[in-house]
């Protein structure tokens, strides 16, 4: 929840960007340089950042009690109160206590900064066993009292849904905290409050805009062209994509080479993309790594790599993919396995039905039936054609579940209905092994599952968990 305001001509500033636009890895290239030269506010970035990047709990607490420590001698405000917060999140009792209390006297003593770190502390659980946010509030409020602008912050995100355990939106009260962090001097609100405003004052909205974009806001080019879009105004919408992308902003630059790809202008938005990945932008590089995958696959695996690495879902299953086709030299089933299983966590039902296929037949993992049943049961269930013929065929060869040859039918009858045709064959021949009383059952299980997910073998499998002991993912 630290809420950054590095200046534009200050080195660190990049890297201030990337992390507001969520670029950890980027983050961390571009601080780590400057944090070597004693760069306060890449080492507060580098300590913000190891927060959520580094893997073991006691290296990630020493990782940033060393930044923090660091950012603190160099200057920074935040850095001292930022490295007690990490202390008291940690598992050591008595600096955990020795922290805490240092904040709350801190904080009781007046320290807007404090204040706001404790609202933070309580909103993050760290202070009791659970979250507190009308305590975090009361500190917001009173640090916002001394005078702390990024407080005022903080309680429109809140005010506005911003945080798990926000209240009820309450968009008049988010537009007050905004624009009284407008009159504080706190340009950030300019966007989120110019978002708010656009479905009701739209007038109002663009002034804000105005002033965004007088002031360097580049997202505010991404804010103004997605409203001429929605009104239909493409030309307008496009020219405002490319001013924002000009000015460095990758979003915009996302949607201009969206937008020229559409035309058919394969080399200008080949190059916008190519600008956008080359500022860390892995949504940009996840999109490249796609678009290259059929006619460059090294080229693109590059890009899929540094998408995935990030997080990017889509990025991660075409990474798996050209591992499984051997797109990048002999097929790599293990590497695709261990991909596959990253990119499942977004629900996709295709992602979850092609990792389903490599448990149940082996590749790069051992055979695990109740795996497989379980991803072909989450792929039914969002409508993947293909997944309930699979799990037709595994209820009638008894493949992680018994046999049962009434449920297949229902299954293979589904995946017909959904436009499945390898499961014809299959459907024939269990048509052939019921008997007529069995068919009407199967026909009132067929009515379930056109209505509710569920299955035989994904109830059978039920306590499976997906991927277990699958390899880490190929770098």
């Amino acid at each position: 929840m630290a809420l950054l305001k590095t200046p534009q001509d200050n080195p660190a500033y990049a890297a201030t960007e990337a992390y507001r636009n969520g670029w950890l890895s980027r983050t961390v290239e571009l601080a780590t340089p400057l944090a070597d030269q004693g760069n306060a506010e890449a080492l507060f970035l580098l300590g913000l950042a190891k927060e959520e990047v580094a893997p073991a709990k006691l290296s990630r607490r020493q990782a940033m009690d060393f930044c923090y420590r660091r950012a603190a001698a160099a200057g920074h405000p935040e850095g001292e109160m930022r490295r007690w917060l990490t202390i008291i999140g940690s598992d050591l009792e008595d600096e955990s206590s020795d922290a805490k209390s240092k904040l709350e006297a801190a904080a009781k003593e007046g320290s807007a900064l404090a204040m706001r770190i404790a609202g933070e502390a309580e909103a993050r659980g760290l202070m009791q066993d659970k979250p507190d946010f009308v305590k975090a509030g009361e500190w917001w409020e009173k640090a916002a009292a001394a005078g702390d602008g990024p407080s005022l912050l903080l309680l429109a995100r809140w005010r506005e849904g911003g945080f798990a355990a926000s209240p009820n939106e309450d968009r008049a009260g988010a537009l007050d905290y905004y624009r009284k962090a407008l009159e504080a001097g706190e340009d950030d609100a300019l966007i989120p409050m110019a978002r708010l405003l656009l479905s009701t004052h739209e007038a109002e909205a663009r002034d804000l805009l105005d002033r965004a974009m007088a002031k360097g806001i580049s997202s505010a080019w991404l804010v103004l062209a997605d409203l001429e879009r929605g009104k239909g105004n493409e030309v307008l919408a496009l020219e405002s994509y490319g001013k924002g992308a000009a000015m460095g902003d990758t979003a915009c630059m996302r949607k201009l080479a969206e937008q020229l790809l559409a035309e058919n202008k394969r080399g200008e938005g080949l190059e916008w993309l190519e600008k956008a990945a080359a500022a860390g932008d892995p949504e940009a590089a996840g999109d490249l790594g796609g678009l290259l995958s059929s006619s460059d696959p090294q080229g693109a695996a590059a890009y899929l790599l540094s998408a995935a690495d990030a997080g990017v879902r889509r990025a991660q299953y075409g990474i798996a993919m050209l591992y499984l086709n051997g797109k990048l030299g002999r097929p790599d089933p293990h590497s695709a396995v261990a991909w596959l299983t990253e990119a499942m966590n977004s629900g996709d039902a295709e992602m979850q039905y092609k990792l389903a296929t490599l448990h149940e037949q082996g590749l790069g993992c051992p055979i695990n039936y109740a795996n497989a049943g379980v991803l072909y049961t989450m792929a039914c269930n969002k409508g993947h054609a293909a997944a309930p013929g699979r799990i037709a065929f595994m209820a009638t060869e008894g493949l992680g579940t018994r046999v049962d040859p009434v449920q297949a039918y229902a299954y293979a009858s589904l995946a017909v209905e959904r436009g499945d045709q390898s499961s014809k064959p299959l459907l024939a021949k269990l048509s052939s092994m019921l008997t007529p009383a069995e068919k009407e059952e199967s026909s009132e299980s067929l009515k379930k599952l056109r209505g509710a997910p569920g299955g035989a073998v994904g109830a059978a499998a039920e306590a499976g968990k997906p991927a277990a002991g699958s390899p880490s993912p190929a770098k």
